[in-house]
């Protein structure tokens, strides 16, 4: 990953938060809108970026989201570009794989109403997989964790599947919930879940396993040039693969190309090139850019061993 532009500049990082702290994102932005930085890599979440909104329609430097997922992010401000999927498209694929690929037509839905991405998801899901003429046969909040526990000892013989937005931890719970209530049924989560618990402890990832996932990227494909370069980076400095590296490196991907094309380095080009681009070779492929929003392959994986092994991919 080079830090050189095509005229031997070099790309200069400031580290401004690293606890996604809300008062500190807000700080910085201020700040380093004075210090003349020509883009942002944001790697706060939905809920994150949602609350400082109001902050980022004063800013006018680009910013590059890769992490949060939720469908309005790109208009919350002219400057933003959202290289990750969003929600929509997610929870499209997972409706779409569980009724036209698994056949199946009774599912249950599992969501924490107090997190925002949870509850989004949960509610696009529901939606799209009744319009493909798929049963909703029960959609609960899993805070109540005895409507889970009675929700799973009167299960129906026509629930074939569970559809899961909650956290890792919270899924962790479930699951175990599930498996003592010797429930065999499979169960899809969304993105960013195995990378959540990835620095926990290696019994945590196994209550993970046969657990699936829609996700950016899977291990057992062809790997790009620039996907080896990039885990060869990760192994150098001691980090584990997970979609949190592949994004930041999708985003540095588009700002490098970007910066290319941008003379003197204007704000205004910079903004647009990273709104809309043709072509970004990728960690994991090509992805483009239109209107802000990332067409990029979304990934429904199987976890095994704690890697990802892919069932399908659609672009």
């Amino acid at each position: 990953m080079s830090p050189y532009l095509k005229n031997g500049d070099k790309i200069e990082f400031v580290i401004a938060d690293t606890k996604s702290d809300i008062t500190a994102t807000r700080k910085a932005l201020f700040d380093l809108k004075a210090h003349n930085v020509k883009s942002i890599i944001s790697f706060l979440g939905s809920d994150g970026l949602l609350e400082v909104s109001s902050t980022l329609k004063q800013n006018n430097i680009p910013i590059l989201v890769t992490l949060a997922t939720n469908d309005n992010i790109p208009h919350l401000a002219k400057n933003i570009a959202q290289v990750c999927f969003d929600n929509n498209m997610q929870s499209l694929v997972a409706a779409h794989y569980i009724k036209d690929e698994k056949l199946i037509t009774h599912v249950g839905v599992l969501y924490d109403r107090s997190n925002h991405y949870s509850f989004a998801l949960a509610k696009q899901f529901k939606k799209y997989y009744k319009s493909i003429g798929g049963t909703i046969d029960f959609y609960t909040n899993v805070k109540n964790e005895a409507e889970v526990k009675k929700i799973i000892k009167q299960k129906s013989e026509d629930t074939e599947f569970i559809y899961n937005t909650t956290s890792a931890a919270t899924t962790l719970k479930l699951l175990q919930i599930i498996k003592h209530m010797s429930w065999d049924i499979d169960v899809l989560s969304g993105d960013g879940l195995l990378s959540s618990v990835i620095d926990l402890k290696k019994r945590h990832v196994s209550r993970l396993e046969g657990l699936y996932v829609t996700e950016h990227y899977a291990h057992n494909v062809l790997k790009s040039k620039k996907r080896m370069q990039l885990e060869k980076l990760l192994n150098k400095d001691g980090y584990k693969e997970s979609s949190y590296a592949f994004l930041a490196y999708d985003g540095y991907q588009l700002l490098q190309d970007a910066l290319n094309k941008c003379k003197n380095y204007e704000i205004k080009c910079i903004t647009q090139e990273i709104r809309n681009s043709d072509v970004v070779n990728g960690s994991s492929g090509n992805f483009s850019m239109i209107n802000a929003k990332a067409r990029r392959e979304v990934y429904i994986d199987k976890i095994h061993n704690g890697k990802l092994y892919k069932e399908i991919v659609t672009y």
